[in-house]
């Protein structure tokens, strides 16, 4: 958040924005937003390992990312858009799913490939469990794994798209 502040008070527009960190959790949103960023964790968690801290057991790493999806028709202005990083590693069938139903769309404005972070590597199991039941992936660059980063551009709108669609 702090980093979002900076930036648009170096690029002179720092009088029309804000910026918030909330708990997508008891979130409810109470306006709407012309622009909502996020860059939520995804890690896939075993339910059986033995998990220290705060952090919810989460089998698909979804969890965060479901509460915004589920929390943007009611935080998106009309025309508003929200931008989304998701990981390769959670899959992409159950976004559309959620935001076909909630009547959002999403196209895939940008994306990266980067190697698999410490976290994620400690999970790489589970990674597999979770690919194993979904259309989740991971990719191998030389001897090393790696992840998608899909920037996605979500709306309001009236498309209705499969499943099984590729992004647009």
């Amino acid at each position: 958040m702090l980093n979002a502040l900076d930036n648009a008070f170096r690029n002179g527009v720092s009088e029309r924005m804000t910026a918030t960190a909330v708990d997508l959790y008891p979130w409810v949103p109470e306006e709407r937003y012309d622009v909502i960023v996020a860059s939520l964790g995804q890690t896939p968690v075993d339910p059986f390992e033995q998990v220290t801290g705060h952090r919810v057991r989460d089998f698909w790493g979804r969890s965060l990312l479901d509460q915004l999806l589920s929390k943007l028709p009611a935080a998106l202005a009309d025309d508003g858009r929200a931008y989304v990083v998701q990981l390769s590693i959670v899959g992409r069938k159950q976004t559309i799913e959620r935001l076909r139903d909630a009547g959002l769309v999403a196209t895939v404005v940008d994306f990266q490939v980067f190697p698999l972070p410490l976290e994620l590597q400690q999970s790489r199991a589970q990674i597999e469990r979770v690919e194993e039941r979904s259309d989740a992936y991971h990719v191998t660059v030389g001897d090393a794994g790696a992840v998608v980063a899909y920037l996605l551009e979500i709306r309001h709108g009236d498309a209705v798209v499969p499943p099984d669609a590729p992004w647009s």
